[in-house]
C-alpha cells in the first residue's frame, strides 16, 4: 500500500468510526470492539443498501422475480426457463462482465 492510499484508508476508517458515534454517542469500545462491531455493522448497513439496489435492477430487468410476503420481508428468486428466462440471466451477466 502506498503511502497516499493508506492516508486515504486511514482517512476513511477515522470517517466510519465518527459517523458510528455520531449515530451512537454513548458507544464505547476496546480496538477488537471497534474492529469487529463498529466497523462491520456500518459495513453490513452499506452492503445491505447496494444489495437492495442490485435487486431492485434485477427485478426491473425481469431477470429475477421477487414475491411480497404478508407482513414480511420480499422473497427473491431466479425466474424459471420459461419465455427466455434462463437466457435473459445468461445475458445480464455477461452485460455486467463487460
Amino acid at each position: 500500500m502506498t503511502d497516499d492510499s493508506s492516508a486515504v484508508e486511514k482517512s476513511k476508517i477515522a470517517r466510519e468510526i465518527l459517523n458510528y458515534l455520531a449515530d451512537h454517542p454513548d458507544a464505547e469500545d476496546t480496538l477488537d470492539g471497534i474492529v469487529q462491531w463498529w466497523l462491520l455493522e456500518r459495513k453490513i448497513y452499506q452492503h445491505t443498501a447496494a444489495v437492495q439496489e442490485a435487486l431492485e435492477g434485477l427485478v426491473a430487468e425481469g431477470v429475477i422475480l421477487e414475491q411480497r410476503q404478508v407482513e414480511a420481508s420480499a422473497v427473491y428468486r431466479v425466474r424459471r426457463k420459461e419465455n427466455g428466462a434462463i437466457s435473459r440471466q445468461d445475458r445480464w451477466l455477461r452485460k455486467s462482465e463487460g
